[in-house]
């Protein structure tokens, strides 16, 4: 939908209650439709993220959890959503903010957890009710951003010291959208070392197999 498009309806709403009533279905549909993913889920979306630091990004949510968990223990104990119970768009999954027990899930139905609640959301329990701690979600949706920002920078920097003008790489494996390359410029011995190649031409992806050779050249990938 463009914004023209929608900017008329949301004008024509204000004089027109059918109008009025869809607009206001499309926005809850919309907040509803954000709150099933993960902010790292929607990164890997909208970013490339090779596996190496897409684990890194969950270890280090993890940290970010617990730290926090430890530094705010006085309000009690800390529960985060961080995702929707695969093929039930009304139970949430959640983790306890703790070490050793970040692993346990816990299942939540939607109706138990407290309006504006949704992935990414850090909650309490009082008087035996889940309640959001809106400091804690924003706090660690600062920290987490911040975290996966530097992972992609740091990220960025490893594929470009990888990529060596006048280098062989092997095609190790094929993914969709990338390929794992391993440098045999100095031999094919074993142990040589390889990485996951995000930014591989895409039509070159679509003619290279498992063993075919690539030479980086002049900054990019030729056969």
């Amino acid at each position: 939908m463009s914004l023209d498009l929608l900017n008329d309806l949301i004008n024509s709403a204000k004089d027109n209650n059918l109008v009025q009533s869809f607009v206001k279905e499309l926005g809850e549909f919309l907040e509803k439709s954000a709150s099933k993913k993960s902010y790292l889920e929607q990164l890997q979306e909208d970013k490339k993220v090779t596996t190496k630091y897409r684990d890194k990004m969950y270890v280090e949510r993890n940290n970010i959890l617990n730290n926090y968990a430890k530094e705010t223990a006085g309000k009690g104990t800390m529960y985060y959503i961080y995702s929707k119970k695969s093929g039930k768009d009304d139970s949430f999954n959640l983790c306890v903010c703790e070490e050793g027990k970040s692993h346990d899930i816990i299942e939540v139905e939607e109706k138990d957890l407290p309006n504006g609640a949704k992935v990414d959301s850090a909650l309490r329990m009082k008087d035996g009710k889940y309640i959001i701690d809106n400091e804690a979600t924003q706090e660690i949706s600062k920290k987490v951003e911040e975290m996966a920002n530097n992972l992609l920078e740091e990220q960025a920097q490893e594929l470009e010291q990888y990529r060596i003008e006048g280098h062989i790489y092997e095609v190790g494996e094929k993914g969709i959208d990338r390929v794992w390359l391993y440098d045999i410029t100095n031999g094919d011995e074993e142990g040589v070392q390889g990485i996951e190649e995000i930014d591989f031409p895409k039509e070159l992806l679509d003619e290279v197999e498992e063993g075919s050779k690539v030479i980086y050249k002049n900054g990019s990938y030729q056969i």
